[in-house]
């Protein structure tokens, strides 16, 4: 299993296992492929405050096909003031059920990505950031 940076070429593909996965899910209706396009080009959900981050990723998990993704990126956390409010954030890591080892390959590229960015801290699906 590889994981690569996301291209447009993925986006079916991720469409259709983010269904998979939020089929059983209360509240969560089946997207198309522009929904994934939009959360991936910064929309949020109603609960956000409309604030972007400031440098995001996404990382898709392939075995011949995508099997995952993982969207991570810098935002800012409110609670905080000035530069030590950056702070990681996963928008969003969906894999398939029973991967776990694609979950967590997917973990260690994100943590990877943060630590990169020279951020010391993660938070994961935070209300600012959620998908819409």
């Amino acid at each position: 299993m590889d994981v690569v940076p996301y291209g447009s070429e993925h986006l079916a593909s991720l469409a259709r296992l983010y269904n998979q996965m939020t089929e059983a899910v209360p509240r969560c209706h089946p997207i198309e492929p522009s929904d994934l396009a939009a959360a991936f080009n910064g929309a949020c959900g109603f609960e956000s405050d409309g604030r972007p981050m400031t440098k995001e990723a996404i990382l898709v998990a392939v075995e011949n096909k995508p099997i995952g993704f993982v969207h991570i990126g810098e935002g800012i956390t409110p609670e905080k003031l000035g530069d030590e409010g950056a702070q990681g954030n996963i928008r969003f890591l969906c894999y398939p059920r029973g991967r776990r080892d694609v979950g967590q390959r997917l973990l260690e590229h994100g943590e990877a990505w943060v630590r990169d960015a020279g951020l010391d801290s993660l938070l994961v699906y935070r209300q600012d950031y959620r998908y819409p």
